[in-house]
C-alpha cells in the first residue's frame, strides 16, 4: 500500500517537473510564468506536507502543515491571475488581485508565528507515522481556509466565464473552457474523495494533491491544444524599436541621452556608444532649438510635429520633425522624455517621388489615344479622359458616379460581363472584344481591357481601356466578304455554295431543288467583243438571277459561266415557277449592253428524300442543263451572232475588227 508520505513526495516531484519544463522550454510571457508559478506552489504544498508527515514531533509537524496550507492558498490566487490574463481585464481590476496577495502574505506570517500554539490544539495534529488526519472541520482556521479557497476558485471561474464570452481570441476562449472544466472537475473530485472516509471510515489518500493534479493536467492540455504559452523567444522593447525607421532618443531629466534605437545610427552615422550619457546638444545645432520643447515635455505635456535639425556624424544638417512625450516611472515620477525624430528630407523625397509618379500616371491617363475610364470598387465612374468623350460622346459631368452597364452596354451583351467580373475579383486583367453604345445610340466595336487597382490584396478601383476597332472590324468584314463572294458579280462563290450544301444536308427536311444556269456563247462574245463585254454579260446574268430568286434561295457563281441556285422547301412545280420568273425577267432587261443580252440554258433537279446527297441533285440538274444547252445550241449561236453584228454597227464602238 502506498503510504501518504510517498504520495506527497511523488506529487512534489511531478509538479516541480512541470514548472521546470515550462520555464526551460516555454516563453517568458505572463501566462507561462503564472503556469510555472502554479506548478511550483503545488510542489511546495506537497513538499511541506511530505516533511510534516516525517517530522519527529508534533510542533515541527504543525509548522510544516501550516506552511503547506499557506502554500495551497497560492493555488486559487494564481488561478485568478491566470483567468484574469486570459480574459484580458484592464489594470483597474488588479487591486482586487493585490488584496488576495496581501491576504496570503498575512496568513503566511500568522501561520509561522502561531505554529507552536496550533500544535497544542486538541485534535489538530496527531502523528502516527502512517497518515495525518485534517484539522477538525469546526476549527476557525479550517473554515477560513475553505472559505478563502472556495471564494478564490469562484472568482477564477467567473473570470473564465467572462473570457469564454467576451475575449475575441478563439484560442483564449478555448483555454477558458478547458480551465473552467478543470476547476469544476477538481472540485467535484475533492468533494467525492473527502466524503468517502466520512461514509466508509477509511483513510483518504492525499485528496488535495490528486485534485490539484487534475488542475495542472488541464493547464498542460491548454498549453498543447491552444498554444497558450508558445515557444517564441521574449521580445524586448529594444527589438521593437529596432524595427522603426523613426529615430528614438530617450533623454533623462538632466538632459543626458540614455537610449537610442538603430535608426539613429542609420540616419546620423553616430554609434550608440558614442551618444550614451552625452548631452542632447551633441546631436543638435548650437542654437539649442530642442530646449524649449523639452521644458514643455518635462512639465508633463506632449508635443508633435515640431521642426528642427539634427547634426550628423559627418557634419551635415538633417531636417527632422519632432514628437515627444514625458517618461514616468510606475509612481508617476518624471524620468525624462522620449523623443521621436522623423527624417523630413526622406519624407519629402518620398512625397516628391509619389508626386512624380502621380504626374506620370496623370499624363498617361489624359494623353492616351485610347478611351480610359476609372471605376470605383462598385463599378461607378470616377473619371474619364478626353479620348473617352471623343469616342463615346459622354462628358464626365454626364456619367460621373453612374454605372456604365445600363448606359453603354447593349442589353443582349449584359451576360458577357460575368467572366470579366470573375477575373477582376481574382485581381486579374480581363480583355474582351465587344460593342458599346455611343451617346447617340449607335454601336461602336471596341476592345475592352479591364485592369484592377489592388491595394493590400483588395480591389479598390478598376481601369477600363477602350480601343476603337471599327476599322479593323470593317476590314475583317471585307475580307470575310471577299472569301465568300465572287469578285465580279458580288454573289456567293463556290466555297460558300459547297458550305451551304453541307449545312442544308444536315438541316433541311422538306423537298430541295437545285437550278443551274449556263451563259451560252460567252466564248464568242469574248473573242468578238473582248473580255470586258463578256464580263458585262456575266454581270447581267447575275443581276437577272438575283432579281428572280426568292429571299430564302441561295445564289452562287460556281464556274466561269455557270450559276447555281439552291431552292429550299421547293418541289418540281416550285422550281418551274422560278425558271419562269427568270425567263420573264430576262425578257424585261433593257439594252444596257448595247443590244447584247445573255443567252442562258437552265436545268433543275429535285429531291424529296433527306437521305439523298444534295451533290447528286446538283449533278442531276447539271445534266438537265447540259441537255437544254445542246438542244438550243444552234439557236443560241444565231442569236448571239446577230446581237454581235448589231452591236458592232453602233457608232463609236471599237472592236477587234476596227472602228465603225
Amino acid at each position: 500500500m502506498v503510504t501518504l508520505e510517498y504520495a506527497y513526495w511523488l506529487a512534489f516531484a511531478v509538479f516541480l517537473g512541470f514548472g521546470a519544463y515550462s520555464m526551460r522550454h516555454g516563453s517568458r510571457g505572463r501566462l507561462n510564468v503564472l503556469f510555472a508559478s502554479q506548478c511550483i506552489a503545488l510542489g511546495l504544498w506537497n513538499l511541506a506536507f511530505a516533511l510534516g508527515t516525517t517530522a519527529g514531533d508534533a510542533g515541527r509537524a504543525a509548522r510544516w502543515f501550516s506552511l503547506g496550507l499557506t502554500a495551497s492558498l497560492l493555488v486559487p490566487v494564481l488561478a485568478i491571475e491566470l483567468a484574469r490574463s486570459i480574459r484580458g481585464r484592464t489594470p483597474k481590476h488588479r487591486r482586487w488581485s493585490n488584496i488576495l496577495w496581501y491576504l496570503v502574505a498575512a496568513v503566511l506570517g500568522y501561520s509561522i508565528l502561531d505554529a507552536n500554539r496550533l500544535a497544542d490544539v486538541p485534535g489538530a495534529v496527531a502523528y502516527s507515522g502512517a497518515w495525518v488526519p485534517w484539522l477538525e472541520s469546526t476549527h476557525p482556521w479550517v473554515l477560513a481556509y475553505l472559505a478563502f479557497f472556495l471564494i478564490s476558485l469562484g472568482v477564477a471561474a467567473a473570470h473564465m466565464l467572462g473570457a469564454m464570452r467576451w475575449n475575441p481570441s478563439v484560442n483564449r476562449r478555448g483555454q477558458a473552457r478547458v480551465m473552467l472544466g478543470a476547476i469544476l472537475l477538481a472540485g467535484l473530485f475533492g468533494v467525492v474523495m473527502d466524503a468517502i472516509p466520512t461514509i466508509r471510515g477509511i483513510p483518504n489518500p492525499n485528496t488535495a494533491s490528486l485534485s490539484a493534479m487534475i488542475w495542472v493536467l488541464a493547464l498542460w492540455y491548454a498549453v498543447d491544444r491552444y498554444h497558450m504559452m508558445g515557444n517564441l523567444p521574449p521580445v524586448s522593447a529594444e527589438d521593437i524599436l529596432g524595427t522603426m525607421d523613426e529615430m528614438v532618443v530617450v533623454i533623462s531629466a538632466d538632459g543626458r541621452i540614455r537610449r537610442t534605437n538603430a535608426a539613429v545610427t542609420r540616419h546620423t552615422g553616430y554609434r550608440r556608444e558614442d551618444l550614451i550619457n552625452q548631452h542632447w546638444e551633441a546631436i543638435t545645432n548650437a542654437d539649442s532649438w530642442l530646449a524649449p520643447y523639452l521644458e514643455h515635455v518635462y512639465r508633463g505635456e506632449r508635443i508633435s510635429g515640431k521642426s528642427g535639425q539634427l547634426v550628423t556624424a559627418d557634419g551635415r544638417s538633417l531636417a527632422v520633425s519632432l514628437s515627444a512625450k514625458p517618461l514616468d516611472d510606475e509612481y508617476g515620477e518624471l524620468l525624462g522624455a522620449v523623443c521621436i525624430f522623423k527624417d523630413v528630407e526622406a519624407t519629402q523625397r518620398a512625397f516628391r517621388a509619389i508626386q512624380t509618379q502621380r504626374h506620370y500616371l496623370e499624363a498617361l491617363f489624359r494623353g492616351n489615344r485610347d478611351a480610359i475610364v476609372l471605376w470605383d470598387h462598385h463599378m461607378r465612374v470616377l473619371d474619364i479622359n478626353e479620348a473617352f468623350t471623343d469616342l463615346f460622346g459622354f462628358t464626365l459631368e454626364e456619367i460621373k458616379g453612374r454605372d456604365l452597364v445600363n448606359l453603354m452596354v447593349p442589353e443582349e451583351r449584359w451576360s458577357e460581363g460575368e467572366p470579366v467580373i470573375s477575373d477582376l475579383l481574382r485581381g486579374e486583367d480581363a480583355t474582351i472584344e465587344t460593342v458599346r453604345l455611343h451617346k447617340d445610340g449607335s454601336t461602336i466595336p471596341v476592345s475592352l481591357r479591364s485592369i484592377p487597382v489592388m491595394i493590400d490584396g483588395e480591389r479598390v478601383a478598376v481601369y477600363g481601356v477602350y480601343t476603337d476597332i471599327s476599322r479593323r472590324k470593317a476590314h475583317e468584314q471585307y475580307l470575310r466578304y471577299l472569301s465568300l463572294r465572287d469578285g465580279l458579280t458580288g454573289v456567293y462563290n463556290r466555297t460558300h455554295f459547297d458550305a451551304e450544301v453541307g449545312r442544308m444536308q444536315q438541316s433541311v427536311r422538306g423537298p430541295v431543288s437545285i437550278l443551274l444556269v449556263d451563259v451560252d456563247g460567252l466564248k464568242m462574245i469574248n473573242d468578238s467583243l473582248g473580255h470586258e463585254m463578256g464580263d458585262v454579260i456575266i454581270q447581267q446574268c447575275a443581276d437577272l438571277l438575283e432579281r428572280s430568286k426568292r429571299h430564302s434561295d441561295v445564289l452562287a457563281r460556281v464556274g466561269g459561266d455557270e450559276f447555281a441556285l439552291i431552292l429550299p422547301d421547293t418541289d418540281e412545280d416550285g422550281a418551274e415557277q422560278v425558271k419562269s420568273r427568270i425567263h420573264a425577267t430576262l425578257a424585261e432587261i433593257s439594252d444596257d449592253a448595247g443590244g447584247l443580252t445573255p443567252e442562258i440554258s437552265l436545268g433543275t433537279a429535285t429531291s424529296h428524300d433527306p437521305g439523298v446527297p444534295l451533290m447528286d441533285v446538283y449533278r442531276a440538274a447539271d445534266d438537265a442543263m447540259y441537255r437544254q444547252k445542246q438542244e438550243r445550241r444552234n439557236l443560241a449561236r444565231e442569236n448571239i451572232a446577230r446581237a454581235i453584228e448589231l452591236y458592232r454597227r453602233r457608232p463609236g464602238v471599237h472592236t477587234e475588227a476596227g472602228e465603225h
